[in-house]
C-alpha cells in the first residue's frame, strides 16, 4: 500500500514538473504582450468641409502645406487597403533622451486631438493640444511656460471615407498621444505656438511608457526608447530633471 501511494506521489511530483514549463512560458507571453501599446490615430473625415472662418482657414492651410507632396497619388479610398506606413530612419540620430535635437521640453497632458489632410490630400498629420506643466528645456527664453497650451504636430493619423472605412497612416516606430494622459514631450519649434514631436514618455501610473519604439510595433526592432519602458515615473523625472540641467557640450 505504501509503495502504491509512494508512486502516486511521484506520478503527481512528474505532472506538475512538466506543467510548469509551459504556465511559466504562457506567463511570460502573455506579459510580453501586455508591454504592446496599440496606436490611437486620430481621425479626419475625408468629406470634412472647410471652416467658413477666413483667418482659421489661412493658419490651416498654412499647417497642411508642410505635409504636401508625400505620394505621386492622393489618399483615396482603396479596396483591400487598410492604409500605408511609412518607413524611415528618423530614430536613427537620436538618443534615448534627446535633448540635443530638441528645442523645447516639457511635461503636459493632452486635452484634445484632431487629424487633418494636406492641402494636396497626399499627405495626412495630427494635432495635440497640450496644457505645460513644467517647462524642463527652451532654447528661446520665456516662449512657452506652465499653465499654457501648444499645439504639436505628427505626421499620421487616419481617414474616415463617406462609405464609414478607415485607413490608416503611420510611420514606423512612431505613436501617437492619448488624449487625456500626462507625457515628457521632446519638440523641435516651428513657430511660437506650434511645435513637431521629435518623441515623448508617457507619465500615467507608476511605470514609465515610450511614446515610440517597440512597444508600438509589437516587439519588433530596436529603439533608444526602449530602455525606460516600464522604469518607475519618479525614478525617471530624476534622471530627466538632471540631464536637462547639464551644459551642453561644446
Amino acid at each position: 500500500m505504501k509503495s502504491k501511494i509512494l508512486g502516486l506521489l511521484i506520478l503527481i511530483a512528474g505532472v506538475i514538473a512538466l506543467t510548469m514549463p509551459g504556465q511559466s512560458q504562457k506567463n511570460g507571453s502573455i506579459a510580453k504582450e501586455a508591454t504592446h501599446k496599440p496606436r490611437e490615430l486620430p481621425i479626419v473625415d475625408f468629406a470634412e468641409k472647410p471652416s467658413t472662418d477666413a483667418h482659421l482657414l489661412s493658419k490651416q492651410k498654412l499647417k497642411a502645406s508642410r505635409y504636401d507632396r508625400q505620394s505621386s497619388q492622393p489618399i483615396q479610398e482603396a479596396y483591400m487597403i487598410s492604409g500605408r506606413t511609412w518607413s524611415t530612419d528618423w530614430s536613427k540620430d537620436l538618443t534615448a533622451l534627446p535633448f540635443p535635437q530638441s528645442d523645447v521640453v516639457l511635461i503636459g497632458g493632452v486635452m484634445n486631438s484632431k487629424a487633418h489632410l494636406s492641402n494636396d490630400k497626399t499627405g495626412i498629420y495630427s494635432e495635440f493640444a497640450v496644457q505645460i506643466e513644467e517647462i524642463l528645456k527652451d532654447t528661446m527664453k520665456d516662449s512657452t511656460y506652465p499653465g499654457s497650451t501648444v499645439c504639436l504636430e505628427r505626421f499620421g493619423g487616419a481617414v474616415r471615407f463617406p462609405s464609414g472605412v478607415i485607413q490608416k497612416y503611420e510611420t514606423t516606430g512612431q505613436g501617437m498621444p492619448i488624449v487625456g494622459q500626462r507625457y515628457l514631450f521632446f519638440l523641435q519649434r516651428i513657430n511660437d505656438t506650434d511645435f513637431s514631436i521629435v518623441t515623448g514618455y508617457q507619465l500615467d501610473g507608476e511605470v514609465v511608457s515610450p511614446l515610440d519604439g517597440a512597444v508600438v510595433e509589437e516587439g519588433k526592432g530596436v529603439y533608444p526608447f526602449d530602455v525606460y519602458q516600464g522604469s518607475d515615473v519618479s525614478t525617471f523625472l530624476q534622471t530627466v530633471r538632471t540631464q536637462a540641467k547639464r551644459k551642453p557640450s561644446s
